[in-house]
C-alpha cells in the first residue's frame, strides 16, 4: 500500500508542480496572434489537468488505505495529500479564471 501511494505521489507531484508554472506563464495580450497562443496553451493544460484527475483519485484512495491499515506515518500522508490536492485544486482555480481561457467560451 506505502509503495502504491508513493507511486503515485512521484508521478502526480512534479506534474502538478509543473503545470502550475506553466499556468502562471499564460498572458494575455492584444496581439491577436499571442493570444490565440494562450487560448491553445490554456486548452492543452485543461485537458491535461482533466486526464490527471483519475491519478488524484488513485492517489486519494491509495493514501485513506494506507491511514486506514496504519502503515505509515498518518499525520504525514495526510499532509502530503492535502498539498497535493491543493495544488491540483490551484490549477485548477486558475485555468478556469484565466481570462484567456474564458474569452475562448465565448468565441
Amino acid at each position: 500500500k506505502a509503495q502504491k501511494y508513493h507511486q503515485h505521489v512521484q508521478e502526480l507531484l512534479p506534474w502538478v508542480e509543473d503545470c502550475s508554472a506553466q499556468v502562471s506563464k499564460l498572458e494575455v495580450s492584444l496581439d491577436p496572434a499571442q493570444l490565440e497562443a494562450s487560448l491553445l496553451k490554456a486548452k492543452v493544460l485543461q485537458s491535461d489537468v482533466e486526464k490527471h484527475h483519475s491519478l488524484l483519485e488513485a492517489l486519494n484512495k491509495s493514501a485513506d488505505c494506507l491511514i486506514d491499515a496504519s502503515q505509515a506515518d498518518e499525520e504525514g500522508v495526510r499532509e502530503e495529500k492535502a498539498s497535493i490536492n491543493q495544488k491540483m485544486y490551484t490549477v485548477t482555480e486558475e485555468l478556469q479564471a484565466n481570462p484567456s481561457h474564458r474569452s475562448s467560451e465565448h468565441t
